[in-house]
C-alpha cells in the first residue's frame, strides 16, 4: 500500500513502514526544491522532484528535510515498486521564464527624456553597484535620425536617475539599478557629463518606431557602468524600453 504525504516549510518526519520512496513534487518559488532524505537514520542523499529509491528492506522512520527551509511539497512511500511516466515538479527543459520571474529579479521599464532646445538628449540604464543583464533595449523618438549607443563608467552629470525599473513579479519591489536621463551640450559628451564614454555603434531610427538593439547575448553591466544612447542632433526627445535581470 502506498500513501502520499505532504511536507511544509521545515520538512517532516514520517512514521510509516516503507521500502519504496519517491519525491513527488516541490515548490520553492522558483528556487532550490531539493530535499535530504533519511530512512531509519541512514542518509539517502539529496532528492529532486521525480527522484525515487527502493530499499532492500523496509524502513520504519523517514525524514524529509528541505535544503531551502521554505520548500513545500509531497512524497509518496510504501511497500513495493511503483512506475509512472508522468512528469512531476517544475519542468524547466522547455521554458523556465515563469520561474525566473517568481525569483523576483526580472525587471521592465520605460525611460524618457524630452526635447530641449540647444541641447542633445542622453538616456540609459545605470547598474548602481549591481550586476545587471540587459536582455532587450528598444529605442524610439518622435524625430527620425541617428543615435549613438555606448557605455560609460558612471552616469556622470549628464544623466540624472529616472526610476528603478518595475519588477515583473507584480507587487514586488522595483530594481535597485535604474533608468537615467538628461541633456548634454553636444552629441559627444565631456568627461564630466559621461565619464569613460565609449560609443560602439550608431543606429538610424524612424519617427515613433521603436527599434531594438539586437545582440546574440545580453549586455552585462557591473559596478556603476551605464548603457546609454545619445541623440545625434539637438532638440530631440528619446525613449528606451528595457528588459533587465539583476544577476547579483
Amino acid at each position: 500500500m502506498l500513501q502520499t504525504v505532504n511536507f511544509s516549510a521545515g520538512g517532516r518526519q514520517i512514521n510509516a513502514k516503507a521500502s519504496f520512496f519517491r519525491y513527488e513534487s516541490g515548490d520553492a518559488a522558483g528556487l532550490d526544491t531539493s530535499v535530504r532524505v533519511r530512512a531509519d537514520g541512514n542518509d539517502l542523499g539529496i532528492f529532486l522532484p521525480g527522484d525515487s529509491i527502493e530499499l532492500p528492506e523496509a524502513a520504519a522512520l523517514w525524514q524529509v528535510t528541505p535544503v531551502l527551509a521554505s520548500t513545500v511539497g509531497s512524497v509518496r512511500l510504501g511497500m513495493g515498486r511503483v512506475s509512472s511516466s508522468r512528469l512531476v515538479g517544475s519542468v524547466n527543459v522547455i521554458d523556465n521564464s515563469a520561474l525566473k520571474t517568481r525569483a523576483g529579479n526580472q525587471y521592465i521599464g520605460l525611460v524618457s527624456v524630452g526635447a530641449a532646445v540647444g541641447f542633445v538628449s542622453m538616456i540609459g540604464v545605470w547598474a548602481n553597484g549591481k550586476t545587471v543583464a540587459v536582455k532587450s533595449f528598444k529605442i524610439s523618438s518622435a524625430s527620425a535620425g541617428g543615435v549613438a549607443i555606448g557605455s560609460a563608467t558612471n552616469r556622470g552629470t549628464g544623466l540624472g536617475v529616472a526610476n528603478g525599473l518595475s519588477s515583473k513579479l507584480i507587487g514586488a519591489p522595483g530594481s535597485t539599478h535604474a533608468g537615467c536621463y538628461g541633456t548634454i551640450a553636444t552629441s559627444v559628451p565631456t568627461v564630466g557629463e559621461s565619464p569613460g564614454w565609449s560609443a560602439f555603434g550608431v543606429m538610424n531610427i524612424n519617427a515613433n518606431t521603436p527599434t531594438e538593439l539586437v545582440t546574440n547575448e545580453p549586455i552585462v553591466l557591473t559596478g556603476n557602468m551605464c548603457l546609454a544612447v545619445i541623440g545625434q542632433s539637438s532638440n530631440r526627445d528619446l525613449f528606451i524600453q528595457v528588459n533587465t535581470e539583476e544577476v547579483a
